[in-house]
């Protein structure tokens, strides 16, 4: 008789306590709640959002990126110095690939996640709206812009701007081309949040 006692009294405490965490985790104490959110991170994002921590694709285009950087910063200074590309030929060529690069990686920013520093530490924004929003607000864009707009002579060729003095207002607008190298600063920010994934799935 003494043995059933007990077990009413366990089962008793067993309801009680399924009780309360119930009540905890529908918003009688929020904090049963928002550890799930923490440990279930971001919502489901959209398809087309690119997660740069775990994009296997994305470090292979930030690669590509990164030799274009590298053409610029080298090319362009001599480019302006000493060379005359002519329409069509290798050289010119090889820039407007450089340049479908850095276009094609502005679009990419208007997809890729970032973090930011809130409340419960960092996290990560996946919604389109807020992405396009944070990109075209920051610095970044204007960059971006001014990196991809500076080509603009170099489609025209040099045919285009007659007197001598045109031509060298057209010498210092590819000089412009040179902002792109600060995109190297944005690559190796990815790097890092890419490889503190790495390190803590280990």
């Amino acid at each position: 008789m003494g043995m059933a006692d007990d077990d009413v009294g366990a089962l008793a405490d067993a309801r009680s306590f399924y009780a309360g965490t119930e009540a905890n985790t529908k918003g009688g104490h929020p904090s049963g709640r928002m550890s799930m959110i923490l440990e279930s991170g971001p919502k489901r994002k959209a398809w087309f959002v690119i997660d740069p921590r775990q994009s296997e694709w994305l470090g292979y285009w930030d690669l590509l990126t990164s030799v274009a950087l590298i053409f610029t910063a080298v090319v362009s200074p001599v480019e302006v110095a000493f060379l005359e590309p002519a329409y069509g030929d290798g050289l010119f060529i090889c820039n407007r690939l450089v340049d479908i690069v850095f276009i094609t990686d502005m679009v990419l920013q208007f997809v890729v996640g970032y973090p930011t520093s809130g409340p419960e530490g960092l996290q990560w924004i996946f919604e389109p709206r807020k992405i396009a929003i944070h990109y075209m607000t920051s610095w970044w864009f204007v960059l971006d812009m001014i990196s991809v707009l500076s080509s603009i002579p170099d489609i025209l060729n040099n045919e285009a701007f007659g007197e001598a003095s045109l031509l060298r207002i057209v010498r210092v607008i590819r000089l412009i081309k040179l902002v792109r190298v600060l995109r190297g600063s944005r690559l190796f920010k990815r790097w890092q949040h890419r490889l503190g994934m790495q390190q803590a799935s280990i």
